[in-house]
């Protein structure tokens, strides 16, 4: 049974939070950039075709760049994920 929605209650980020978030947006935006390949059933593979992901807040800012599927390689995913 579904439960009636509420808002999650404000976090509190001041002290040992605040320090912990700037980390990690600090070890995430080191690793900003990068290109990703396609994984299927562990094998990553490259393909030519590239889709690229950028930062609506600062549009000229690549998030990451990720493998497309073709056809082929969607097929290949769906048997091995069954």
């Amino acid at each position: 049974m579904l439960t009636e929605y509420r808002n999650e209650p404000f976090g509190d980020f001041s002290g040992d939070r605040h320090s912990a978030m700037q980390r990690a947006i600090r070890e995430v935006g080191g690793s900003l950039g990068q290109t990703y390949p396609i994984v299927i059933g562990g094998e990553k593979i490259m393909t030519d075709n590239v889709g690229s992901s950028f930062n609506p807040a600062k549009p000229p800012q690549l998030v990451g760049a990720v493998a497309q599927a073709d056809a082929e390689l969607a097929r290949r995913a769906v048997e091995v994920a069954h």
